[in-house]
């Protein structure tokens, strides 16, 4: 599984500073984020729909219709999406639980990251 199979956006590319990236909970989508986006165009933004919601519904999917790895998968992605940029990660719901991995993971990547209500 790669970050490739994933329904990602970049939003204000030419934006100063450091790139930022949202990570939405469940059962969300990228979408949600449009208003944020809309009112922070002087900072380059990534949205993407996780494995299993929105448009990458079906992205990852064995089988049986499962996203196998759960949220090892999911950090995984996101550190892809980070693709070796440090950037400023913010996340709700589950998605924070994800990006507290992902930054466990690859903590060279993570300038900053805010999260509000983490599950974990």
């Amino acid at each position: 599984m790669a970050a490739s199979d994933l329904h990602i956006v970049r939003h204000h590319l030419d934006a100063p500073g450091p790139p930022v990236v949202l990570v939405h909970g469940a059962p969300d989508r990228a979408k949600n984020f449009a208003h944020v986006v809309h009112l922070l165009p002087d900072l380059a933004i990534t949205v993407y729909d996780r494995r299993g919601y929105g448009r990458s519904i079906d992205a990852g999917r064995d089988a049986s219709g499962q996203v196998p790895g759960g949220f090892e998968v999911h950090a995984a992605d996101l550190i892809d999406i980070l693709d070796g940029t440090p950037s400023v990660v913010v996340a709700q719901s589950a998605g924070g639980a994800i990006a507290m991995l992902a930054a466990t993971l690859a903590p060279e990547l993570f300038l900053a990251l805010g999260v509000w209500e983490p599950p974990m």
